[in-house]
């Protein structure tokens, strides 16, 4: 127990890392205008701003699963002790916002808020209907299963907002905070490497 209990942990501490992100987005895409009529009763000239009291579940994972998975996204749908899975809380009505992202080192490189309320209304007239609950994946330990879902198979209205720019991972190898280009010495310019590239910077630096 002790064991899981670090593992938890351990992946919980590498996913805080994107919260402040994370909450930049969801701002941008939750919180909206008070409507003018109340603005208007409210006699001030303040700006208002109304969010509902809502709850969001977050996913992020490493940037080196962005190539394969990054237009999908899996939910647990059994677990052998027989806790409840994302799945069932979903299903049961738990959860307003969905949201799913890839990243590193504080960044994230591809992510999409989506609602799930429409992923409930897909799932009940869809999912069900053509068996695919059915067609699991167990996880890579065994802990529980898996379901798989494209982004662009659920219905309209699910995706509130997304950043599915590709991600130039498959050229380039993150490190400390850099992003060094991969390169033969023999490819660049008569043999002189380019040195280190400063995301912060915009410019190659020296090593």
């Amino acid at each position: 127990m002790k064991q899981m209990a670090s593992g938890w942990e351990k992946d919980k501490a590498w996913s805080d890392q994107f919260i402040p992100e994370i909450k930049s987005i969801l701002g941008r895409h939750l919180i909206t205008e008070a409507p003018i009529e109340e603005d208007q009763k409210r006699n001030t000239d303040l700006m208002v701003l109304c969010i509902e009291a809502i709850r969001v579940g977050c996913r992020v994972r490493r940037v080196e699963f962005v190539e394969k998975y990054g237009d999908e996204f899996t939910l647990r749908v059994s677990r052998p002790s027989g806790v409840k899975t994302e799945l069932e809380k979903i299903m049961n009505g738990w959860g307003d916002y969905f949201f799913y992202g890839f990243g590193q080192n504080r960044r994230l490189v591809r992510w999409t808020l989506a609602s799930l309320d429409a992923f409930r209304s897909w799932y009940n007239s869809r999912v069900y209907r053509e068996r695919l609950a059915d067609k699991k994946i167990s996880n890579h330990d065994n802990s529980s299963e898996l379901m798989a879902f494209k982004w662009q198979s659920v219905g309209p209205g699910f995706i509130v907002g997304r950043n599915w720019d590709k991600p130039k991972s498959h050229t380039k190898e993150i490190c400390k905070g850099y992003v060094r280009p991969i390169i033969k010495k023999e490819s660049w310019r008569g043999g002189a490497t380019p040195g280190v590239w400063s995301a912060s910077e915009g410019k190659f630096i020296d090593r």
